[in-house]
């Protein structure tokens, strides 16, 4: 139920809410919630509504994307070596 409330929480803030502060919920997500990979789906949504060619990164428009599936599989490399998560 907290999960599901969760993904409604981060699709609002994604259409609502300046870019920072859908970063910062989905870093929270992930690290609150164990295997968040809705993450990367949201993240993949941001990209399509607002995602442009980024110049700088040989017009590659999937930046949020990249970034999450990164920083989730890196955060879940953490937590499989950590002992108390």
């Amino acid at each position: 139920m907290l999960r599901i409330f969760a993904n409604m929480l981060l699709f609002s803030f994604i259409l609502f809410s300046p870019w920072w502060i859908t970063v910062i919920a989905g870093i929270v997500f992930t690290v609150f919630f164990r295997a968040f990979y809705e993450a990367v789906f949201w993240a993949f949504f941001f990209d399509l509504l607002y995602g442009t060619a980024a110049a700088s990164f040989l017009n590659f428009t999937f930046l949020f994307t990249a970034s999450a599936v990164v920083f989730v599989l890196v955060l879940e490399r953490i937590n499989k070596m950590t002992r108390f998560y």
